[in-house]
């Protein structure tokens, strides 16, 4: 359950809580934009290596993510972030955490909508509001320009995944290798040069801690991912929040084509269940380019910040 991204560092932990899917990797890029002596741990779905889930409920989830991670950090100021489904989850978490006494200096989520907001749909859009969303289709697909730069970041993270699976090879280097010829690269086994020159060009080899190296060389295959996906989702929609006493920041990837209507306010509904209200941070980048480059590094630098000025609010 919990992977040590960049377990080294006297700063508090900031715990990732996975995405839809449960795998935790895209976190890998966040940790390499963040100060060497920050660490990073990933919640990662155990049910990836079961072949049913382990979880009837995100309350389950929390609880037993908790469990987890105080095995590193028994005690708080407690830093939470989460990713579209994995907001749901830091939230609760947090929620059991002020339960328990303890203190969360930081509730971070990445462009995730509140529960509450997502089955309360605003009334269906009037037509004159139909026909602008046909006129927005119809100039992205005249305007090539439009279309093009949602392809690469997902380009990016399948090829992310692709080469965190190869993190020993790293390890391995060896003085005078050369980079394989088209030969080599159809033989799996011969791809190590290959793959160490990738994560040498993704900057993130030296903050891959040996155990998630192991972790992720045993990565699930994609479909069961893809369960996991649909499972996630499943939960989400049965989730009911509460408010939460304290303060989220909230990254909102404001390229994503999605109106206030659509999701009730600019903060994804969460303004109605933050009682010490929300910070927003707009990032112009679609949902899933949030963690790729040039996106991360802007979210890098605006999480040093919010992890070094978050004032402390006590639990209940």
């Amino acid at each position: 359950t919990l992977v040590p991204i960049q377990p080294h560092g006297r700063k508090a932990p900031l715990f990732c809580i996975h995405p839809a899917g449960g795998i935790v990797f895209p976190y890998y890029s966040l940790a390499a934009q963040l100060r060497q002596d920050q660490p990073v741990y990933g919640l990662q779905d155990p049910s990836l290596y079961a072949e049913k889930s382990s979880f009837l409920s995100i309350e389950a989830m929390a609880s037993h993510y908790l469990q987890a991670l105080k095995t590193v950090q028994p005690e708080g100021p407690y830093h939470l972030l989460g990713w579209s489904f994995g907001g749901l989850v830091a939230f609760e978490m947090a929620q059991q955490l002020s339960r328990q006494g303890q203190v969360v200096a930081n509730l971070i989520l990445l462009d995730t909508q509140a529960p509450d907001a997502a089955r309360n749909p605003a009334p269906a859009p009037s037509l004159k509001e139909l026909l602008r969303r046909g006129a927005s289709w119809v100039r992205a697909i005249l305007h090539i320009r439009d279309v093009v730069p949602a392809v690469g970041p997902i380009a990016n993270y399948i090829r992310s995944g692709l080469f965190l699976l190869a993190t020993t090879a790293k390890r391995n280097e060896k003085p005078g290798t050369q980079k394989p010829g088209f030969k080599d690269l159809l033989d799996w086994t011969k791809l190590d040069t290959w793959r160490m020159n990738l994560l040498k060009e993704a900057e993130v080899a030296d903050f891959v801690s040996q155990e998630a190296s192991l972790l992720l060389v045993e990565m699930p295959d994609v479909r069961r991912i893809l369960e996991m996906v649909r499972e996630h989702e499943r939960l989400g929609r049965r989730y009911t929040a509460e408010p939460f006493r304290g303060r989220i920041t909230l990254f909102r990837a404001t390229g994503s084509r999605r109106d206030a209507f659509e999701i009730g306010e600019d903060t994804l509904g969460w303004e109605s269940l933050a009682e010490g209200g929300v910070d927003l941070h707009p990032i112009h980048a679609n949902h899933v380019a949030l963690l790729v480059k040039p996106y991360v590094k802007i979210l890098a630098e605006d999480l040093k910040i919010c992890m070094n000025t978050r004032t402390y609010l006590p639990p209940r």
